[in-house]
């Protein structure tokens, strides 16, 4: 099932919403959710994290977003 054009938009807000560190979109045809980190951010090694993320639905894409969250709070507790 595909969600209509406001479930859509009313899932980027949430996403918007929980992470206000991202800026959160689709790709021009609507296939792809996105979000682009508005800083560099580095990890444990030191390495920079992830800037942008691709990923298939809203839901990859809040799953990813939480793992880079817990990447970074990780990075900053050490």
């Amino acid at each position: 099932m595909v969600d209509g054009p406001l479930a859509v938009e009313e899932s980027r807000q949430a996403l918007a919403v929980a992470y206000p560190e991202w800026r959160i979109w689709l790709s021009a045809r609507g296939e792809l959710w996105n979000a682009t980190r508005l800083r560099d951010v580095r990890g444990r090694d030191g390495q920079f994290l992830d800037r942008t993320l691709v990923c298939d639905s809203s839901k990859e894409l809040a799953t990813e977003l939480a793992r880079q969250r817990e990447l970074e709070q990780t990075a900053a507790s050490s």
